[in-house]
């Protein structure tokens, strides 16, 4: 009787052949035709707000990255889940970031999204909205305590996209924020160096007054005023030179070979000839013993054949590389840096992977510590939620990463190579 009650009202508001339908899918339709009196008519009469198509895009999601503010808004006042994630861990905050609507960014983080939640690719609303410019957004995100250097899988932060893009503005808020203008990329790379290969002269003037440094050398024996002068970029070269740059540089180049043999390994995977791989990271990580504790380039060896191992079930061969990585880094960086959090949940994922829990535990906790740390250092809406679930850590673990996804997508990325957030991916 109650459904053919409710089958009635809704032929009566929406029509018979509506009435038969899913009004959750309804529902979604509805969102991506904009139309915000049927989206209210739906929900009244018990659409799930947080109703997904097979992409598990939520109605907010598609919402959001369409500029639909008024559906935002329904959507949240029937407690759609500001959080949710696509099948890429995508979020409506993103979204809206990405495509620059200040609106949107508003409601979402009035209702608690999360400023520094991370998609499959490490990337971040901040980074989407230094990708493409929009200055408001930004500003928007960073007084609501996104971390102006959040680095992605490819090792770009924000102002490194800021820099390639030439949105001077961005890259000026970025810094007034406190972003770290010689922050390295996988390849040494770092957002002067980026700016000059792109012909950014406003950017690396605004770089070198906070301090930018002229002598970083990359792995490929790139400077910025090499990069400038190979780009013919000439107006960058002088501003590089009038603040001291020379060639040739006295500093120390790393050895090219290091990065060879990773690349090597990296295409060698691919083939699914593991075996060489392995070959190739071995002799990676020999030549980068040579270099000391303090290159970081040991750590990465150390990380990368752990991932490749992890990869093929190798667990135990990949948990006392994890180990040793870590250690490296603490004593680099110290016990409470923001950077050993990756470090940390990789090696908790070894643990888990062979039931070690008790042994992961602690990893988990301490990863998440340092997190909290991070997020309390300045007011955010999420710290409420990461308040009431700090009693669950531990208590169920963690699934192990997907070392596989990380190490076939390439941590050592070339100049020519577009990290992902420009690229066009689906969501």
């Amino acid at each position: 009787m109650i459904v053919k009650i409710r089958t009635l009202l809704v032929a009566a508001l929406l029509g018979p052949f509506t009435a038969s339908a899913d009004l959750d899918r309804d529902l979604l339709v509805a969102v991506t035709q904009a139309n915000v009196d049927k989206v209210q008519t739906l929900l009244q009469i018990g659409a799930d707000a947080n109703a997904s198509d097979r992409y598990r895009r939520t109605a907010l999601i598609l919402a959001a990255r369409r500029g639909y503010v008024g559906i935002v808004d329904l959507l949240v006042n029937h407690y759609a889940d500001v959080n949710a994630q696509n099948h890429l861990q995508k979020t409506a905050l993103m979204g809206a970031a990405m495509n620059g609507y200040p609106e949107i960014v508003k409601i979402l983080l009035r209702e608690g999204a999360e400023v520094n939640a991370r998609n499959w690719l490490g990337e971040s609303a901040l980074g989407w909205a230094a990708v493409q410019g929009h200055l408001e957004v930004v500003n928007l995100l960073l007084t609501s305590a996104a971390e102006a250097d959040i680095m992605d899988d490819y090792g770009w932060t924000p102002l490194m996209y800021a820099a390639r893009e030439g949105h001077a503005a961005v890259a000026r808020a970025l810094l007034d924020k406190g972003a770290d203008p010689n922050r390295y990329s996988e390849k040494s790379w770092t957002p002067l160096m980026i700016a000059a290969s792109y012909g950014q002269a406003e950017i690396v003037a605004a770089l070198l007054d906070k301090g930018a440094d002229l002598y970083t050398v990359s792995v490929r024996k790139e400077t910025a005023l090499k990069l400038a002068q190979s780009g013919r970029h000439l107006r960058v070269a002088r501003l590089l030179k009038a603040a001291g740059a020379k060639l040739p540089v006295t500093a120390k180049n790393p050895d090219v070979n290091w990065e060879t043999y990773v690349d090597g390994a990296t295409q060698a995977y691919r083939q699914g000839k593991y075996g060489h791989a392995e070959q190739q990271l071995e002799a990676a990580l020999s030549l980068a013993e040579g270099l000391g504790d303090q290159d970081p380039r040991l750590a990465a060896s150390l990380d990368k054949l752990a991932q490749l191992y992890f990869a093929q079930g190798k667990y135990s061969k990949a948990e006392p590389l994890y180990e040793r990585a870590l250690a490296i880094k603490e004593r680099m960086l110290g016990p409470e840096h923001l950077d050993l959090v990756v470090s940390l949940t990789n090696l908790a994922a070894v643990y888990d992977a062979q039931g070690k829990y008790a042994q992961a535990a602690p990893f988990h906790r301490r990863a998440r510590a340092i997190r909290e740390k991070a997020v309390a250092s300045q007011p955010t809406p999420a710290r409420a939620r990461e308040a009431a679930i700090t009693g669950l850590i531990g208590e169920k673990p963690a699934a192990p990463q997907r070392a596989s996804a990380t190490f076939l997508r390439g941590e050592i990325q070339s100049l020519t190579t577009l990290p992902a957030q420009q690229q066009n991916l689906p969501d």
